[in-house]
C-alpha cells in the first residue's frame, strides 16, 4: 500500500494525465441541453411583434382588470385627445418593420 501511495506522489504528472484521459474518456463531450443563444441579440434579422388586439385567454383578476384599464385608456384618449392607440401601434409597427428592412439592405451591401 506504501509503495503505491510512493509512486503516485513520485509521478505525479503522469498520475494526473491519466486521471484527466480518463474522466474526459468517460465523461465524452456531450451536448448541453440549453438552446444556444446568439452572441448579439441584434444578429436575428426578424423583428417579432406583440399584438394588441389578440385577447388573451386569461382569467386571472390581474389580466381582467388591466383589460379594462386599458379598454377604458383608449376610450379616454379616443375621445379627448384624438388620438387612436390602435393607429398609433399599427405606425409604429410599420416604422419598425421599414427600419429593420433597411438595416437588412444594408447588411448585404444593397443600397
Amino acid at each position: 500500500m506504501f509503495k503505491v501511495a510512493q509512486y503516485f506522489v513520485r509521478h505525479k504528472v503522469l498520475t494526473l494525465g491519466i486521471v484527466g484521459v480518463a474522466a474526459f474518456t468517460f465523461m465524452g463531450n456531450q451536448p448541453s441541453e440549453e438552446e444556444q443563444k446568439p452572441d448579439n441579440p441584434w444578429s436575428k434579422q426578424s423583428v417579432s411583434v406583440a399584438s394588441l388586439d389578440s385577447k388573451k385567454d386569461d382569467d386571472s383578476m390581474l389580466g381582467q382588470v388591466t383589460d379594462k384599464a386599458m379598454a377604458v385608456a383608449g376610450e379616454y384618449l379616443g375621445e379627448s385627445v384624438g388620438i387612436d392607440p390602435v393607429e398609433l401601434k399599427d405606425q409604429t409597427v410599420g416604422n419598425w418593420d421599414g427600419a429593420a428592412s433597411a438595416y437588412e439592405k444594408a447588411n448585404k451591401g444593397e443600397r
